[in-house]
């Protein structure tokens, strides 16, 4: 009897901590995109936030999209909707648990999948944001408000950036020679990763989506045994990829001009440029499936995206020259 006692005591202690971890990590989740750690917690889930059945087209990545791909350029030249589900390192596991979510929600048309998220590190206490919550938001209890103790977190109002981070930074670095040789051995990705891209692939076919695999030109990471291993892959799945670090005579990019830093992330001059190129490549293969929104009443909303990224611009003198 004193033996089941202990027990039961040890595991009414076990749960009484378990419960109290479990309230602390919906303490420090965010519960907006504008609390601290938001911007990190829901920024790829910010298509969430837009009308059900509005958006035709998303790109899924790390840092490469939000950097790269201007959603509201894209709008604003070709009428087409869309949204950059990215953030840093996020690998082709959270990719897949975002698309799952998106075709819930969307009846799209075209996901691009930019692919340099395939060959990316990723700790695992990210795969489990919400779980590890007081460690990966630590930083949060400075900042925690009165809603934060009782209300669920979501996201509730469309991001009028549709998913690109904004800079107008000009870094003038120059890489050199970066992708090797063209003859290069495939490099593949771990099989964890590749695992998941077939995944990826197979959730688009079932969902009727086209699929575009793309990598916007990155000096630090890409290669041409990359570059070879995916081409294989898409030729083998018969995939267009589109691959902006091999130039043509439709895109190169001018890394003197086109990023924020070491040639890694463009700035706006480089996103506006690169979702152009994307943009022509929509029309051309797939526009008899897009349809051009910028007529069309129900998506006037996209007005205020415009006025934000219009008034960054004007902001940070590009207006006009990018």
């Amino acid at each position: 009897m004193v033996k089941v006692k202990k027990i039961l005591r040890i595991v009414s202690c076990v749960l009484s901590l378990m419960l109290v971890y479990a309230y602390l990590c919906f303490v420090f989740i965010p519960k907006d995109v504008s609390d601290w750690g938001g911007d990190k917690y829901y920024h790829a889930k910010g298509f969430i936030g837009e009308p059900d059945d509005s958006l035709d087209i998303i790109m899924f990545g790390h840092s490469g999209v939000y950097s790269g791909f201007s959603p509201v350029t894209l709008y604003k030249e070709y009428g087409y909707t869309s949204y950059a589900s990215s953030t840093a390192s996020q690998p082709i596991k959270k990719i897949n648990d975002l698309l799952e979510k998106a075709v819930k929600r969307q009846k799209l048309k075209v996901v691009f999948l930019d692919v340099d998220c395939l060959y990316v590190r990723f700790p695992l206490i990210r795969y489990y944001d919400s779980l590890f919550a007081p460690f990966v938001f630590h930083a949060r209890w400075k900042n925690l408000k009165p809603r934060d103790f009782y209300l669920a977190p979501g996201v509730r109002t469309q991001d009028v950036t549709k998913g690109y981070k904004f800079s107008a930074e000009i870094s003038g670095y120059q890489p050199g020679e970066y992708m090797g040789k063209a003859d290069a051995k495939p490099a593949a990705p771990k099989k964890v990763h590749l695992s998941g891209l077939n995944r990826f692939v197979k959730i688009c076919r079932k969902n009727d989506i086209q699929i575009v695999f793309s990598e916007f030109a990155n000096a630090t990471s890409w290669s041409y045994a990359r570059h070879n291993f995916i081409q294989q892959y898409a030729d083998a799945h018969g995939i267009d990829f589109l691959d902006m670090n091999i130039p043509n005579d439709r895109y190169q990019a001018d890394f003197a001009r086109d990023f924020q830093d070491k040639a890694n992330h463009y700035n706006v001059y480089g996103a506006e440029k690169a979702t152009r190129y994307l943009g022509r490549y929509l029309t051309e293969k797939f526009g008899d499936k897009l349809t051009d929104r910028r007529t069309d009443e129900k998506y006037s909303y996209w007005k205020e995206a415009i006025s934000d990224f219009d008034k960054k611009l004007e902001g940070a003198g590009v207006a006009g020259r990018a």
